[in-house]
């Protein structure tokens, strides 16, 4: 009986143990074509998840809004510049950058003025009850740091620009 006590609790912690390692946290990616008009996306791949237009001419992808109980390595981004004639790609690094909690997380992409990717992530983080909006997407009790290119805490007052 005590053999048997001893199995079972080695064998309890050991499937909690693999509980622990396995759970996934959810986050989402988001994407919207009105924050820079110069660019068009084209295609675009993370955590499993992948998309690409499909039209030759005038095709692009006007907005991303996925959740996933994964979170991404990598995002892989393909653009056009309106008045350029070359298609651009870039693969982005992003789990050095991410913070440690990503429940609830969302990772943002958006094109600066010189049509070149940025990337944020936006997530739970001890603030107090603080709102504000980021290119015309309100967030309220968040805090936001650029992942890509450069890795750096922004101060609220900046946002608003």
């Amino acid at each position: 009986m005590r053999l048997f006590l001893k199995f079972s609790i080695i064998t309890l912690f050991i499937a909690l143990l693999a509980g622990c390692t396995t759970t996934r946290v959810l986050s989402s990616l988001y994407y919207q074509s009105e924050d820079n008009q110069d660019i068009k996306l084209i295609e675009w791949e993370y955590a499993g998840h992948h998309q690409k237009t499909t039209e030759k001419e005038s095709g692009a992808i006007r907005g991303i809004s996925i959740s996933t109980n994964t979170v991404g390595e990598t995002l892989k981004i393909k653009w056009h510049e309106n008045f350029g004639e070359k298609n651009k790609s870039e693969t982005i690094s992003l789990r050095k950058n991410l913070p440690f909690n990503m429940s609830g997380a969302e990772i943002r992409l958006t094109f600066n003025e010189l049509n070149l990717p940025e990337v944020y992530v936006f997530y739970n983080g001890p603030s107090p009850h603080i709102f504000f909006m980021f290119k015309g997407y309100p967030y309220v009790n968040r805090q936001v740091r650029q992942i890509y290119p450069v890795t750096k805490e922004i101060p609220l007052k900046d946002l608003e620009k």
